[in-house]
């Protein structure tokens, strides 16, 4: 089986003293690929295309108070809305030299 994914997001980001956090959703189109491998040869069984509804929402924690170096703490949760939809979740974390 394979997958791929074409998507366009369009969203914003707001950053406020000590944090951030930032959406977008948009548009994708999406192939999906299933391969029988039974055989000597692969042989495509069947191949579909769909529309889906990709979203992405996030959000960081920071010092409000910039130093010449510092961290971020933050989390991430994404997907996609469509005929074979997924989701995710994730942890991040940053470490930056800051702009005056």
């Amino acid at each position: 089986m394979k997958t791929r994914e074409t998507a366009f997001l369009y969203g914003f980001r707001e950053v406020e003293k000590g944090g951030a956090w930032n959406a977008s959703v948009g548009i994708s189109i999406n192939q999906h690929v299933k391969t029988d491998y039974t055989q000597n040869e692969p042989q495509v069984v069947s191949n579909h295309y769909y529309i889906g509804l990709p979203y992405e929402f996030s959000a960081k924690l920071f010092k409000a108070k910039k130093d010449n170096f510092g961290g971020s703490i933050g989390f991430k949760c994404f997907g996609n809305f469509s005929k074979r939809s997924y989701y995710g979740f994730a942890i991040s974390y940053g470490l930056g030299i800051h702009r005056n």
